[in-house]
């Protein structure tokens, strides 16, 4: 479950709602990153064999019904209905969006879809996929029932919206961050791996992987050794982590053990410059300017960053100029020099970005007055 979801149910509890949350296939306890005010309601059978035919049963019905997939958990989901006297949904995703939509009507009350990932036909993953055109008509049907949209900003609601074929309300909500900005600056990474104090440190945050363009980056490494620190912190699988190697000539530092998320900041604060590379050939990689947590969190750190000029981050840089925007990786040291001249500058316009977009506590207060305009309105 991602950190944004989390993130709106303990805010909508502490702005005084009563909140239930609802989950199926949780992999890790919620009790332990939720306020005691969230409740948690969990879907999977406590019995290890019933997960099982659970989940054999989903994935077959995946491909004949998604509703049909969704049934076994309608039982109980109308019995906490009817007990709990619900004024409104979120549906998280595809199939939260859908599962509300299959009840809300039900009870009379409105729902909204909460759409984080743009996997529609457009993203080669799924294009192929078993199961997936059903799922996208299901998601279309139900889309155009739901009274809003939320969505992290005008691009990616767009999107949506047309592809889905809805003209419904969009909420913003940008992926983001809480609390004050860092303006201590960090020496974790130079310290950690003995990087000298006149080498410039660039961070990658996050998921290390060929999609990500962390090789193409590695290669780079490899060109800029002790003139360029290339750090990447976070999980990548062995086989990758090997061709980064080789390809860098061991320029390339491999930060895996990851730290808690509490001490993530600081680890970002030691960087010089962030990173923040996606694909640019689809839209729910290419549009990332206001859904990307690693650029939430350079922000915050007062580390200017660099991205692909994509329609996206030129629409961030050009209200607010807070990095370098690039076309290929080769022109990435380039970038990193050009910040380094003038980072003081930067670093402060990376602090603006923060207060005005990434900011969680800004950004939910707005969303929160339109979600009581839109939906609480008609309670």
């Amino acid at each position: 479950m991602q950190v944004h979801t989390l993130n709106l149910a303990a805010a909508l509890a502490a702005a005084g709602m009563g909140v239930d949350l609802w989950i199926r296939n949780g992999s890790f306890e919620l009790t332990d990153v939720l306020p005691p005010e969230v409740r948690i309601v969990d879907f999977d059978p406590k019995n290890r064999l019933m997960r099982k035919l659970m989940m054999l049963y989903q994935l077959v019905m995946a491909r004949i019904s998604i509703t049909a997939m969704l049934a076994p958990l309608l039982p109980r989901s109308r019995r906490l209905m009817r007990e709990r006297h619900y004024d409104a949904l979120i549906g998280i995703e595809k199939l939260g969006m859908i599962w509300a939509g299959l009840l809300a009507p039900e009870s009379d009350i409105p729902f909204v879809y909460y759409s984080l990932e743009l996997y529609d036909e457009t993203h080669p993953a799924f294009q192929n996929q078993p199961g997936f055109a059903l799922l996208r008509s299901a998601e279309k049907r139900f889309h155009r029932k739901a009274r809003a949209t939320i969505v992290q900003d005008a691009q990616r609601g767009e999107h949506v919206l047309r592809a889905n074929g809805v003209t419904n309300e969009l909420i913003f909500l940008p992926v983001s961050v809480p609390g004050l900005p860092i303006r201590t600056r960090s020496n974790w990474l130079r310290e950690k791996f003995v990087i000298p104090a006149d080498v410039p440190v660039v961070l990658y945050a996050g998921v290390i992987d060929e999609e990500r363009r962390c090789l193409d980056v590695a290669r780079v490494a490899a060109a800029y050794k002790d003139r360029i620190a290339f750090v990447f912190h976070g999980y990548g699988d062995e086989p990758t982590l090997a061709k980064m190697r080789a390809e860098s000539g061991g320029a390339a530092i491999l930060s895996t053990e990851l730290v808690p998320a509490a001490q993530l900041p600081e680890v970002v604060a030691s960087a010089d410059v962030g990173l923040a590379i996606y694909r640019t050939d689809y839209p729910n990689d290419r549009l990332t300017a206001f859904s990307s947590e690693k650029v939430a969190l350079y922000c915050k750190a007062g580390v200017p960053f660099i991205a692909f000029d994509t329609d996206s981050y030129r629409a961030l840089m050009n209200e607010i100029d807070c990095g370098r925007l690039v076309k290929q990786p080769q022109e990435i040291p380039e970038a990193v020099a050009a910040i380094m001249a003038d980072h003081e500058r930067l670093r402060e316009n990376a602090f603006t970005a923060f207060e005005r977009y990434y900011r969680f506590e800004t950004n939910f207060g707005k969303a929160l007055a339109r979600l009581r305009a839109c939906i609480l309105s008609s309670v």
